[in-house]
């Protein structure tokens, strides 16, 4: 599982980017005004749209319904699908939060995968264990994220076809759970993206195995944090090799892709925050 992009739908999701002092579209000026008469029409409970939290424009009143809204989980799902729909990034420097530990609650942060055949694809979820990142000099200098591999499900199949996908992939053949209860990504560095986000570096480890690691961070507005993390790595390189058609000849349709895709929900536990 060498993680080149662990597309870790591993929304799960983190890193601290918080959002505690962002004033750069802050009360007055035109453009803060005609942002928030674009937006602020919206037949839902939380008086935003979820997907608007995402976006570099967002006014400053704006930013504190995001903050608000952040404790329903349902309004944490919505934002998951904003992310997952491709919504425009964040800037990364307006949102990038005050220096200091942030950690990551194992209740509501979430993480998707999906894996992909010849035939098809399977999706389902897994839980962390614990998460952290540390902000200094306005960057992601560290943090880990430790993912509970005995949670993993699938989400697209029901009933027998279900259990059976389940138990495989915490089998030998693919993830050992039984024996390596935990994956981890260990960051140890970062650097924003062309694309308004940040690009963190580490280690993945899966099996005990370990590999070079990057993934792509995006934060949405309001405090507490909340990022999304996408990465996508190769299983082989952890040694499951299981239907590749990298190593096996005669699979044909039966054949399994290499790629392990990720996307991760990350959600600070607030009450945790440590200052540096």
């Amino acid at each position: 599982m060498r993680i080149s992009a662990l597309h870790i739908s591993f929304l799960a999701f983190g890193a601290g980017m918080l959002v505690t002092g962002f004033t750069s579209c802050s009360d007055g000026g035109n453009a803060g005004e005609s942002g928030a008469q674009q937006h602020e029409s919206v037949d839902n409970d939380w008086g935003i749209d979820p997907c608007r939290c995402y976006e570099e424009s967002v006014t400053a009143s704006e930013i504190e319904l995001c903050r608000e809204a952040k404790h329903d989980p349902n309004f944490l799902s919505a934002l998951k699908a904003c992310s997952d729909k491709g919504i425009t990034p964040t800037s990364a420097i307006a949102n990038a939060p005050l220096d200091g530990e942030y950690h990551f609650d194992k209740k509501t942060s979430m993480i998707h995968w999906t894996g992909r055949k010849m035939t098809g694809e399977h999706s389902g979820s897994m839980k962390i264990r614990s998460g952290v990142f540390i902000m200094d000099g306005g960057k992601i200098t560290g943090g880990e994220v430790v993912v509970e591999m005995g949670t993993l499900q699938c989400t697209d199949l029901k009933g027998e076809k279900k259990t059976d996908l389940e138990s495989h992939l915490r089998a030998d053949d693919f993830f050992g759970v039984k024996e390596h209860p935990t994956a981890t990504f260990t960051v140890s560095s970062s650097k924003l993206a062309a694309n308004g986000g940040v690009e963190v570096a580490g280690v993945l480890t899966v099996k005990g195995e370990q590999q070079p690691a990057t993934a792509s961070i995006h934060f949405a507005a309001g405090d507490a944090v909340v990022t999304t993390v996408k990465m996508s790595f190769d299983r082989t390189a952890f040694g499951i090799r299981y239907g590749s058609g990298t190593f096996f000849d005669d699979l044909g349709d039966r054949a399994i892709n290499d790629q392990v895709e990720l996307k991760m929900l990350l959600v600070e536990k607030f009450e945790d925050r440590k200052g540096l």
